[in-house]
């Protein structure tokens, strides 16, 4: 099976050889990030968590600290995967769309997958990949001088902006 790092890596390594893009193309991850970021503070309990990551439609939210900085990443299947499995039922039910979940005490700091990957909007397309890859990460947050989110680069807007021409 050939995945989008696969072809990610694959575009990665013809690029070092190419020295001069053609006038126009895109360079930094500021030209390709999305704009939508889920968001969800560290207090944030899990049905605010699953509705949240429901709503993004991206199957992952960012985790903020108290003052807004990235500090982690929860995915659905980290959800699925942390939580007691008395509560599992309740919340493949609620993923799958058909019901609301329960109330429950687990916060984002419970569920979450500490660090994330961060970038200045000016990094380099080919950097950002690069540093993607080594770190074996899906996402890439775009931050400001203060590390504040600006924005998200993943595997297919990098595959899909490095392939472009």
């Amino acid at each position: 099976m050939l995945s989008r790092v696969d072809l990610l890596r694959l575009v990665v390594e013809r690029e070092i050889a190419r020295v001069n893009l053609p006038s126009g193309a895109v360079r930094t991850v500021q030209e390709v990030m999305s704009p939508t970021i889920p968001l969800v503070h560290q207090d944030d309990k899990l049905p605010e968590i699953v509705e949240k990551t429901l709503k993004s439609g991206l199957h992952r939210v960012i985790v903020l600290d108290d003052q807004e900085k990235p500090i982690g990443l929860i995915s659905d299947s980290d959800v699925v995967v942390r939580i007691q499995p008395a509560q599992r039922r309740d919340v493949l039910s609620t993923l799958l769309g058909h019901e609301a979940l329960p109330s429950s005490e687990m916060t984002t700091v419970d569920l979450m997958s500490p660090g994330v990957l961060t970038a200045l909007p000016d990094m380099p397309l080919l950097e950002a990949a690069r540093l993607m890859i080594s770190q074996k990460r899906k996402w890439l947050v775009v931050v400001d001088q203060d590390n504040h989110p600006l924005g998200l680069v993943d595997r297919h807007i990098l595959l899909r902006a490095l392939t472009a021409g």
